[in-house]
């Protein structure tokens, strides 16, 4: 079977990207240290990559990423300055003679903003690291050998308004919803998790940078602030709704329901937003015919949308 088209566009966009291991269902391989070096590896790309990470989780089995990938690529300059700091120490005459050709640098701009490198280096990197620290069952170290994940890397395209803001609500609370904790802020290796247990979120400037708001009067750090107590008000809210004391007959409890259940639009959708995000993005990539398959598809989810989220998706043709 032939693989889907992954949707990327011209313009600088966000995406949700996610990945789990490949074996059974129940196979919970990541532990405290394989979870500490996601993090640890993801902050190294950062380092080399344009990528702006958003929000990041990574359980015991899969992981999910909220991602901005930009149009422009990166001048030489900045090119040089990132390729020096990722080599650190390892840095040597060779890389010195490559970036002294425009060529090379001009790919190596290319690369550093593009998602489908951005994720096979991670992945790759992961799975080397993982391979060769395994352990036996008297304890001694044999690497394992073969691939680690189920799949290439799945990728939705979000638009920005507030869908993007709800991605990151639904992302955050996957520890609330796999039972793991009733509070997504005790969750260790999630961003807000991160965030509440040490004060330091690791994305703050790309949250500025992302969800600034109009008002000029405030500074970064009151917009930081404010998008914190937005997220633990809709987090308070959501844990309430799932473990008592919120009406379930409310408006407010049926919109909540929306980011405390698992949504099909978010784990398996290629484009996810308004109706007439995903119908202009769409056309982009499909057939006429396809096209009038997803409009009629996109109207009967309108008539039984009743979440007033009003999200739409491209989950296939």
């Amino acid at each position: 079977m032939a693989r889907k088209a992954r949707i990327k566009l011209t313009v600088g966009s966000y995406y949700h990207v996610t990945n789990r291991v490949a074996g059974f269902k129940e196979d919970r391989p990541f532990g405290d240290i394989e979870k500490a070096y996601f993090y640890k590896l993801l902050n190294q790309m950062r380092e080399f990559y344009t990528i702006d990470v958003l929000s990041s989780v990574c359980m015991s089995n899969h992981f999910h990423l909220v991602i901005f990938a930009p149009r422009e690529n990166p001048s030489h300059k900045a090119v040089v300055k990132r390729y020096k700091k990722y080599r650190g120490q390892k840095f040597n005459l060779v890389d010195e003679n490559c970036l002294k050709n425009e060529q090379f640098l001009a790919k190596l701009a290319s690369r550093m903003r593009d998602i489908s490198e951005f994720m096979k280096d991670f992945q790759q990197r992961f799975t080397r690291w993982y391979n060769r620290t395994r352990k036996d069952k008297y304890g001694s170290i044999h690497p394992r050998r073969g691939r680690l994940w189920q799949d290439r890397f799945f990728s939705g395209l979000i638009e920005k308004k507030s869908y993007l803001w709800i991605c990151l609500l639904y992302i955050e609370l996957n520890p609330v919803r796999a039972h793991i904790y009733n509070e997504a802020s005790l969750y260790n290796y999630s961003s807000y998790g991160q965030y509440c247990g040490s004060g330091k979120h690791p994305y703050k400037q790309e949250l500025i940078k992302h969800f600034k708001s109009d008002i000029e009067s405030k500074s970064d750090e009151e917009h930081f602030t404010d998008l914190m107590e937005e997220m633990r008000t809709a987090f308070l809210s959501v844990q309430t709704f799932l473990f008592g004391g919120e009406d379930e007959e409310s408006q407010v409890s049926k919109r909540l329901e929306e980011i405390s259940r698992r949504a099909s639009y978010w784990t398996k959708g290629l484009l996810v937003g308004s109706k007439s995000f995903v119908l202009e993005h769409a056309a982009k990539t499909y057939e006429k015919e396809s096209l009038k398959r997803l409009e009629r598809r996109l109207k009967r989810e309108e008539k039984s949308n009743q979440s007033g989220l009003g999200i739409f998706s491209l989950q296939g043709i």
